[in-house]
């Protein structure tokens, strides 16, 4: 696994569900293997988050996730 935490360019769906990104070239999403949301770290004003767990065409497993109320996507890790 490895920590990569970089803005990412992201295609979504209409409800915000990520379908596609670009991290070293495009990566289609086949499948969301997890969903959560984290609440943050409120007391440093670290606001809620989604992350996504994703499984993509070429058979890598990704996390992304978006802080809520805001639009930038970004790659947390990248698993083996």
């Amino acid at each position: 696994m490895k920590i990569v935490d970089k803005q990412i360019q992201t295609l979504t769906r209409r409800a915000k569900v990520p379908i596609a990104f670009n991290y070293h070239g495009k990566h289609q999403i086949v499948g969301i293997e997890d969903f959560w949301l984290e609440s943050g770290e409120w007391w440093e004003g670290r606001p809620e988050r989604a992350v996504y767990r994703v499984r993509t065409t070429k058979g890598g497993m990704f996390e992304l996730y978006r802080n809520k109320g805001q639009a930038p996507w970004f790659l947390y890790k990248v698993y083996d």
